[in-house]
């Protein structure tokens, strides 16, 4: 399935779309996105892959450009312990018994379209981190976000993506990166 999705993504991106330089944005928005994910930061060195999140954004627009939303954004991750060590492993064999961490964060943020195809989003707001066994942490959550449009029909819009969505915690910083194929009703 790979191998089929990835030729259909790379076409969707280099054919010409001519509905997305005619865009009508205005009212409502909602923005729904899921992809692949990158935690690091949390639970031991290095960095985990998993999902990106189903992540969810909902607001409306203030100008043709500018929307404001409410934006939920986030990774879920599995870290693998050491049976010897009782150290976190990433994707090692020699494992124990794993550890399943979503963090994430809850913002309100302003999403900007500088282009007819490209919107460009940051904001501020609360943050998470939530594991298994280990801890629940909440702290400050920032969202820094990229989407490019690539099909367009009337105000559907699917979109290729990156959200940057760090938690800010009192020990320390949990970095989310998540690449994204996302729908904006627009």
């Amino acid at each position: 399935m790979r191998k089929r999705l990835i030729p259909l993504l790379a076409l969707l991106v280099l054919l010409p779309s001519r509905a997305a330089l005619c865009q009508e944005r205005g009212g409502f928005t909602l923005l729904l996105t899921l992809g692949y994910g990158l935690q690091s930061g949390g639970i031991g060195e290095g960095t985990s892959d998993g999902l990106g999140g189903l992540n969810l954004g909902i607001g409306g627009f203030v100008s043709e450009d500018t929307a404001l939303m409410f934006r939920i954004s986030g990774t879920n991750v599995s870290y693998q312990y050491d049976a010897m060590y009782d150290q976190p492993r990433i994707g090692g064999s020699q494992s124990m018994y794993k550890e399943d961490v979503v963090s994430g964060v809850a913002v309100f943020d302003v999403q900007y379209w500088p282009t007819s195809r490209l919107n460009l989003e940051i904001g501020g707001g609360f943050g998470f981190v939530s594991s298994d066994y280990l801890y629940d942490e909440r702290g400050v959550g920032l969202l820094g976000a990229m989407g490019y449009t690539v099909l367009l029909r009337g105000k559907y819009s699917l979109q290729l993506g990156v959200e940057y969505a760090p938690v800010v915690l009192g020990g320390g910083t949990i970095n989310n990166l998540g690449f994204n194929v996302g729908f904006q009703f627009l």
